[in-house]
This record gives structure tokens, C-alpha cells and sequence, in this order.
């Protein structure tokens, strides 16, 4: 049993500009939920992007599950199944690649690992997950907005 589906997607260009989204909703018998964190950023690459929107979608769940008194899974850690378009970040989390850019995110990640069970399922860009375009559209839109208003200013 998966106790939250997650999907994340971040955007980025050689600019610099990037955006980010992650969603999950809560699979967890009787306690319904949902949750989105979306941003940007400059001077970042895509690859934060993807890993930042992961990171603050694990954040997200964190949060959800200390509102939840009774939640308990007696010896074993909450499980998450997390959908991303980034084949090598998916990689890297299931340890078949190597985590060697951005240290600094996978210290935090590393909190995280320890928390929960994640599974990570690559999906093409074009998937027909609902949640998984939104996130697509978030992170394009809030690329956008941080690329337009620091070239007004």
C-alpha cells in the first residue's frame, strides 16, 4: 500500500530562471489530503529546479502527517510513490546514479530518505496524470514570472 502519490516538475533554462511544483495527494484510509508548494528561482539550473520541487513536496507530507494525531504505521516508515519527468534525479534517488551535483540538496534529501520509503517512477513529460501537468504548467508559469520581473528591474 502507498500511503501519498507525489508529482513534481521543475523548469529551467541556460537563463538561469527556474520554477518549480510538486503536489501530493494522501492515499492514507480516512485522512484525505492534498497539498501544492510552487516557486522560483534565480542563478539555478534545472536540475535544482527538479530536485528543489521534490524537496519541498517532501516537506509538504512531512507537514500533512505531524496535523494527523493518530496517524501510526507501526514499524515502517510512510511510504511515497513519486512521479517525475526527470529520468536521472529518478535515478539518482533509487541509487542507480550518482549523486555528485548539487551536495547541498542531497544532504537535505538525505533527512528525507530516512523519514520515508520512496519510490521513484519516471513518466514522460506528456503523462496523462491530472497532477502531473499542473505541475508542468506551475513550474513553466513561475519560470516565466521570476525571468520577467528581474528583467524590469
Amino acid at each position: 500500500m502507498t500511503d501519498f502519490l507525489l508529482y513534481t516538475d521543475g523548469s529551467g533554462y541556460q537563463d538561469g530562471f527556474s520554477g518549480f511544483c510538486s503536489t501530493f495527494v494522501s492515499q492514507i484510509q480516512n485522512q484525505p489530503g492534498r497539498g501544492t508548494r510552487m516557486g522560483s528561482m534565480s542563478g539555478s539550473t534545472v536540475d535544482r529546479a527538479e530536485m528543489t520541487a521534490l524537496l519541498e513536496g517532501l516537506q509538504a507530507i512531512w507537514e500533512f502527517l505531524e496535523t494527523i494525531p493518530k496517524y501510526n504505521l507501526p514499524g515502517r516508515k510512510p511510504t511515497i510513490h513519486w512521479y517525475t519527468d526527470r529520468e536521472s534525479l529518478a535515478l539518482s534517488v533509487s541509487g542507480e546514479y550518482k549523486r555528485s551535483s548539487s551536495m547541498d540538496l542531497w544532504k537535505r534529501f538525505a533527512w528525507y530518505e530516512e523519514q520515508f520509503d520512496i519510490t521513484p517512477q519516471w513518466v514522460e513529460r506528456e503523462t496523462d496524470f491530472p497532477e502531473f501537468k499542473a505541475c508542468d504548467l506551475h513550474a513553466s508559469t513561475n519560470r516565466v514570472i521570476i525571468k520577467n520581473y528581474i528583467e524590469t528591474l
